[in-house]
């Protein structure tokens, strides 16, 4: 494969930062309304469950993050680079890229619903300790399903730059699963009701976006060959491969921090307050991926080409994203009893430990973004390797602290150690850039 110089060296810095607007545009309108409309969700969830089913809930929705960001290899992530950087200069590559990463992800994602389906009983189990659960671990599998199928197709779209129709879908379907929801609790729902409720939306969305997928493929004329589709085979080595491992082990870490704060003195109504802070924090990272779905591409396209194309989106994705998180966190942090009290009973006696956790995103977005710009140079190996100096902490703190302190324990851990790994990496990773970069004597 040819570097596409050619296609992008015309592109002035001027002209760089236009495209990065104009995506950018698009993206944080439709991130804002999306996440307007989530916190409502989790509210009237909140209130229709009640705070010991909301913490299940909970639980329910961070392992079928961490099952979904394996079955999905990070697909994604590799659609995105591949199809922004191919799909002018050598569309057989991008159609190539498409066909695997589509291909892939229906398979996990079938998978992970056979894996509930067969065995609900030891899942629920597995995660309450209790087998009258059961009936809520095969619509959760349909959220696998579609949670792994939908990552591959934002990829998609995100590497076509068709941040227009992406802002639209998310916001649409969006308000679609809070009226489905919304309509449930008139009728007195339940765990199991509200997930097929949420994954009705999934389903809706998975339809609109092959719709939107189809038109882009058509109006490129992409087309793929046998000899392109195997050519992919380095973008699953290069990309996925180490993607997958670094959410494995990102993943499982955090996963079982909150199984082990379940089973702390405070259980699921701790598990409840670290979910509820989740959510909030949940409009500073949804941002910043918002902000990456245009900043990944553009630079990944600008990576091998004269100027500082790439170098002035990552401090644009820097400053704008740091801004964000401090400015958002004290905001949330203000109005965090009334907040809390909208979640119902029991929510406001764990007010501070609310605010650390919402707090520690401004370490985590920091942390995201040093790693777009390695994702955007392909140093996804990388990536790994520092995503495994900052997790181990979590590992050991988690074990060390949350049986005896729980969500004290769990809050000031997130606090501490995210701010820390964000400094850090920041230094290193400066300094490694610095290194490379430096012409041999």
């Amino acid at each position: 494969m040819t570097a596409p110089a050619a296609q992008t060296a015309e592109l002035s810095a001027t002209g760089i930062v236009r495209l990065w607007l104009h995506g950018l545009t698009w993206t944080i309108l439709s991130a804002g309304l999306e996440r307007v409309i989530a916190v409502v969700q989790t509210v009237v969830i909140a209130r229709i469950l009640g705070i010991e089913d909301y913490g299940r809930y909970g639980l329910i929705f961070g392992t079928i993050g961490l099952v979904a960001s394996i079955a999905g290899f990070q697909l994604g992530a590799t659609a995105t680079a591949y199809i922004a950087r191919y799909r002018r200069s050598e569309p057989g590559v991008a159609a190539g890229v498409i066909a695997l990463a589509e291909g892939l992800s229906l398979l996990a994602a079938l998978a992970g619903l056979a894996v509930m389906a067969v065995a609900p009983e030891q899942a629920a189990i597995l995660l309450f300790k209790q087998a009258s659960y059961a009936d809520v671990m095969v619509p959760a599998g349909i959220l696998i399903m579609f949670t792994v199928v939908a990552g591959v197709q934002d990829g998609i779209l995100q590497g076509f730059e068709a941040f227009r129709a992406l802002a639209w879908v998310r916001v649409v379907v969006a308000l679609l699963t809070v009226a489905l929801i919304l309509a449930i609790g008139s009728s007195g729902g339940n765990l199991r009701s509200v997930l097929i409720a949420i994954s009705v939306g999934g389903a809706v969305r998975f339809v609109i976006m092959l719709v939107l997928q189809k038109q882009l493929w058509n109006a490129d004329g992409l087309r793929y060959s046998r000899e392109a589709l195997w050519s992919m085979r380095h973008a699953l080595l290069e990309f996925s491969v180490p993607a997958v491992l670094g959410n494995l082990l990102v993943g499982i870490v955090l996963w079982y921090g909150t199984y082990l704060l379940s089973r702390a003195p405070g259980g699921f109504e701790d598990v409840a307050i670290a979910s509820a802070a989740q959510q909030w924090r949940g409009p500073v990272l949804f941002l910043n991926a918002s902000l990456a779905t245009v900043a990944i591409p553009l630079m990944s396209r600008t990576a091998d080409i004269g100027g500082a194309g790439a170098s002035r989106i990552h401090r644009l994705n820097v400053w704008s994203n740091f801004a964000v998180a401090v400015i958002a966190c004290l905001v949330i942090a203000l109005a965090s009893r009334p907040i809390l009290a909208a979640y119902g009973h029991g929510f406001v006696d764990r007010q501070w430990a609310f605010v650390l956790i919402v707090a520690s995103v401004i370490g985590q977005s920091h942390i995201q973004v040093l790693f777009q710009l390695l994702t955007s140079m392909r140093r996804i190996w990388l990536v790994l390797f520092y995503q495994t100096l900052f997790i181990l902490p979590f590992a050991i703190g988690y074990q060390l602290l949350l049986p005896e302190f729980g969500l004290a324990g769990f809050a000031w851990l997130n606090v501490a150690i995210w701010s820390t790994a964000a400094v850090a990496l920041h230094l290193m990773l400066a300094a490694r850039l610095r290194r490379e970069q430096t012409p041999p004597a």
